[in-house]
């Protein structure tokens, strides 16, 4: 049966994610109207139970993670309230002080260390921007243009398709629509499928689902807040595992035998192999993809609120609070020491990765790309080559409507356009190498809507692979 939601439903429940005056997520929290009692956390205009670790759900039957392991439920949210005053400026309240030296993730009992997952994917896409730093790079990449067309592979009409991951074999990908989204593996040489899809379920309000790839499996995060792993050769289920929540938002990473999701304000580390709760935590704010390297990962929320993390422990290695809490916030990308931060606001940060010291300003409308000590932002519609300093080498305009998340690979940037056009352009010179319109705009990835999942292009050594509509395109020289 469809049900009909009206719009108002999907101001009011929309909202309170995008706003700056959440309290939620805090237990014990009120607002709107509601009031939560002890054990839950206010999301929205509901009441939810913190986590209790419980351990995980035994699966849908089809391999289920091990139920020790769960969250203990008593970590809080870091800075709470901050309401984004209506009349004057900002106004918050910065909550008690934060103590990064002791603080830490909830964290499960008697588990066994991460899998050894071997080395990583040498030149794959293995998640939203290439790689778990999101860096938007891959130098290795022997593509030169002019490229060719070497498939393309449309799926039903209304769904939309996430960015794609790219490995020697395959190219994964989800698509969503109608309430429910899809896991695809296609092959990299023709994009006849491998295996599935494979009905990945949601729900009628959050029916995104993004993936990631590390070491022979795929690991998806669903709208119902369902994450599952993937044997990637053959798609049979290794386990899946609740986290909980409510709208799911983000891109997971998965490096280093572990898994990492940050959905609706919480984030959990799952052991790669078994789906095991390695620690989880709750936050004050919609965090989307946490920007992960092997000592150091971080969360970026809204107005200059960031926590880094260790991700083998989840240990805070140190916390920024900014002006408020609440949804919004970006995906940070992490390139050479230093994270840049573009938040749901407007306000664009770089900032020294060990200290979380600022280091300057930046202006995009997407997550800037960076390759070979350059850095690549799309300014209004107009592509910019920047060194690490910011000072600006070249510009590139395009057709006037270049609108999508750009990317680097070989010395070469890509950047689509509304009006179809995919564009590769020198990444030291600014100059058009090469132009092919692929039928359908070329989109920004939009990290705060739960509807639908993160789109965005992906690059293997060999193989550009460009989502547009309901089409995936795959170019090759």
């Amino acid at each position: 049966m469809r049900v009909s939601v009206p719009w108002w439903w999907l101001v009011v429940s929309i909202a309170p994610l995008l706003g700056c005056s959440r309290t939620d997520l805090l237990p014990g929290s009120s607002g709107n109207g509601v009031t939560c009692g002890p054990g839950t956390y206010l999301m929205g205009q509901r009441c939810l139970p913190l986590p209790t670790g419980t351990g995980g759900q035994p699966g849908n039957g089809q391999g289920g993670a091990p139920g020790k392991g769960g969250a203990t439920g008593a970590g809080g949210a870091h800075g709470v309230g901050g309401a984004k005053g209506t009349g004057g400026g900002p106004s918050f309240d910065a909550g008690p002080p934060h103590d990064a030296a002791s603080d830490r993730f909830d964290v499960g009992p008697d588990l066994p260390p991460p899998r050894d997952a071997g080395p990583p994917a040498i030149g794959a896409s293995v998640t939203f921007q290439i790689d778990p730093a999101h860096s938007g790079g891959q130098p290795m990449s022997t593509l030169h243009p002019p490229l060719t067309r070497r498939w393309s592979v449309t799926v039903a009409t209304g769904q939309t398709l996430s960015y794609p991951l790219i490995t020697t074999a395959a190219v994964y990908f989800t698509s969503s629509g109608g309430g429910s989204s899809k896991l695809y593996a296609l092959s990299t040489s023709d994009g006849h499928t491998l295996w599935g899809p494979i009905d990945l379920g949601g729900n009628s309000f959050g029916s995104a689902a993004d993936p990631a790839y590390d070491a022979g499996r795929v690991f998806v995060i669903n709208g119902s807040g369902l994450a599952s792993a993937f044997d990637a050769a053959t798609g049979a289920s290794a386990w899946t595992r609740s986290v909980g929540g409510d709208i799911f938002v983000g891109a997971p990473v998965a490096a280093d035998g572990i898994v990492l999701l940050a959905p609706g304000g919480s984030l959990s580390a799952l052991d790669e192999n078994t789906g095991a709760v390695l620690y989880s935590g709750l936050y004050g704010g919609s965090p989307t993809s946490p920007a992960y390297t092997p000592t150091v990962a971080v969360l970026d929320y809204i107005e200059g609120s960031m926590t880094a993390f260790d991700p083998r422990t989840g240990k805070t290695v140190w916390h920024n609070q900014g002006c408020c809490s609440g949804g919004g916030g970006d995906t940070p990308v992490i390139y050479q020491g230093r994270i840049y931060s573009k938040d749901f606001w407007g306000t664009n940060t770089t900032l020294d990765l060990a200290t979380g010291n600022p280091l300057g300003s930046f202006s995009a409308q997407a997550l800037p790309a960076f390759e070979n000590g350059l850095g690549f932002f799309l300014t209004g519609m107009t592509l910019e080559g920047h060194d690490l300093n910011g000072t600006i080498k070249w510009s590139f305009a395009g057709d006037g409507m270049l609108g999508s998340t750009p990317l680097a690979a070989g010395g070469v940037v890509y950047i689509g356009s509304r009006s179809g056009n995919l564009y590769a352009v020198d990444e030291t010179t600014g100059h058009q190498l090469w132009v092919d319109n692929v039928g359908a705009p070329v989109a920004t990835a939009n990290e705060t809507n739960g509807l639908a999942p993160i789109t965005g292009m992906g690059a293997s050594l060999d193989l550009l692979v460009v989502p547009a509509n309901n089409t995936m395109i795959a170019y090759s020289n």
